[in-house]
């Protein structure tokens, strides 16, 4: 079975404080060593530093290199204080929700049983794995909460849990 939710906006907290604290892929670029020439305080270069969308007073492009914190660190809303844009994401998605697979015994053998009129063996997966989302990070895009004045938002959600199960159908 594929289960499928096109459109829709969320707001994943989750994504906003990754970017904060560094730990979302979208901010290995600058961490690792891949942004422009920023040289600190102390007088060190590295290539951790990002030029910031906007203008000058006197209304030329920003020019200025600064170091990538200031670029990911406005997105202050993670932990509830505001929203921020880059939170705001579409959540579209195509899940692979579950596969059954039954095997059943061929009459010859359970003929010879004298006990059982059939037999199968059942095997399902469900919660598989998502083939497309829009969600990014791979947040869970199912997580946000959805009871009253919260509907829509995701802060912290578990991931989705995959169940298996094995079973015998007989038939007496």
């Amino acid at each position: 079975m594929v289960d499928t939710k096109w459109g829709g906006d969320m707001y994943a907290g989750s994504y906003v404080i990754g970017l904060q604290t560094g730990q979302s892929p979208e901010t290995l670029k600058e961490r690792d060593g891949g942004g422009l020439p920023y040289t600190d305080a102390n007088g060190v270069t590295s290539n951790t530093g990002v030029i910031l969308e906007g203008v000058h007073e006197d209304g030329t492009p920003n020019t200025t290199v600064v170091h990538y914190y200031y670029k990911y660190l406005p997105n202050a809303g993670g932990w509830g204080n505001f929203l921020s844009k880059p939170g705001i994401v579409e959540n579209t998605w195509v899940k692979l929700r579950e596969v059954s697979l039954t095997y059943t015994l061929p009459d010859k053998f359970i003929s010879k049983t004298k006990v059982f009129q059939g037999l199968s063996v059942v095997f399902t997966a469900r919660d598989i794995i998502y083939l497309y989302t829009t969600v990014p990070d791979n947040i869970n895009p199912e997580g946000y909460l959805g009871a009253g004045d919260a509907q829509g938002f995701e802060w912290g959600a578990l991931p989705g849990t995959r169940s298996f199960s094995f079973g015998l159908n007989a038939r007496f």
